[in-house]
């Protein structure tokens, strides 16, 4: 383990290095405060025996800027001076040194305390290890409960927590972002036809391509059942409303083939847009984004499935019975001859 021998004295210092060296400790030797100083911020060095008078910086000052600094390692500081009386050993330890030798120094005694002073350092490096562990454990156990276990992606809790953020930083920068509501056409009759394994894995299959739909930036969440929710910082609606519609292309372009079923097949979604800012939007968080989105893809779902709408194709009343009738009315003016999926 390394000392740091701190004396502006030549002599005593080489009589306190070469003592410690016998004890089998690495030595380094500094002439004054500043210099041991900027040895320990560059490098680790847990024990230091310094002298209490010195020119300039004296061995107390050198030992108040180590504790008040957060050093990434314990240092333990040991007074190696004359000054011996009851006065002398509470500054010491006042100012955060943790013993006091007097000069002339015993040198089983300074061995006895190196030594207490190793068993404590080497406690607290595992204390800290220790800590460290601890943390990283929490740190993960935290990323995991944010994670849809079976899709892979973030949960209901991760993205209000993400389009929180979101909507907070495009609030006071006046940016903008989307959000892009999405469900699996005909879930249900998957499910029947394959079990909840195959309804699994097509959900899964989904995250999958929606996540090649969608940019670096963009983040997409499981809000519920099978209903995707994808939030899109920088874009406004238009914008948004391109990302979806890739995401519903990508999506529709994977090809199916479960364990029970020999066919190929597709599966389709719906997804509904949103953006901030947007027109009757209250200042105050980003739940009428997110409902906007919502009524977009009921309405998306009433228009026929496998389609993106956007907010702004809204009726003035959201109620499920104007959307409903507009969706209606959308349908009437398309011509006899389409065909609607």
């Amino acid at each position: 383990m390394r000392v740091l021998v701190v004396d502006d004295d030549p002599s005593a210092a080489r009589s306190v290095s070469e003592t410690v060296r016998r004890f089998g400790f690495e030595v380094d030797v500094r002439f004054d405060a500043p210099a041991a100083w900027s040895l320990l911020e560059s490098d680790a060095v847990p024990i230091v025996l310094t002298d209490w008078n010195m020119p300039g910086e004296d061995g107390v000052s050198l030992c108040r800027r180590i504790r008040s600094n957060q050093l990434a390692y314990y240092t333990y500081v040991i007074f190696v001076t004359s000054r011996s009386q009851h006065e002398d050993l509470v500054q010491a330890l006042s100012a955060g040194a943790d013993d006091l030798i007097a000069k002339p120094f015993d040198p089983e005694e300074l061995r006895a305390r190196l030594l207490v002073a190793e068993r404590i350092v080497q406690l607290e490096a595992r204390l800290r290890r220790a800590a460290d562990e601890l943390r990283r454990r929490n740190e993960d156990l935290d990323q995991r409960s944010r994670v849809d276990p079976l899709m892979g992606i973030g949960n209901r809790a991760a993205f209000d927590s993400k389009v929180r953020e979101i909507h907070d930083w495009a609030a006071s920068g006046r940016a903008s972002y989307g959000v892009v509501m999405c469900d699996v056409d005909h879930f249900k009759c998957y499910n029947d036809t394959f079990g909840h394994r195959g309804g699994d894995e097509i959900l899964r299959r989904i995250a999958d391509a929606v996540q090649l739909g969608i940019r670096s930036t963009d983040s997409q969440f499981r809000y519920g059942g099978e209903e995707i929710v994808i939030v899109i910082p920088d874009l406004d609606l238009p914008g948004a409303k391109r990302v979806a519609e890739r995401v519903r292309r990508q999506v529709e372009s994977v090809e199916f083939v479960l364990e029970n079923s020999d066919v190929p097949f597709r599966v389709t979604i719906s997804c509904g847009v949103a953006a901030y800012p947007g027109e009757g939007y209250a200042t105050g968080g980003p739940e009428p984004v997110i409902e906007r989105a919502d009524q977009a893809l009921y309405m998306a779902k009433r228009k026929g499935r496998n389609r993106v709408v956007t907010s702004d194709e809204l009726p003035a009343s959201t109620s499920r019975e104007e959307i409903d009738r507009a969706a209606r009315a959308s349908l009437a003016a398309l011509p006899m001859s389409g065909s609607i999926r």
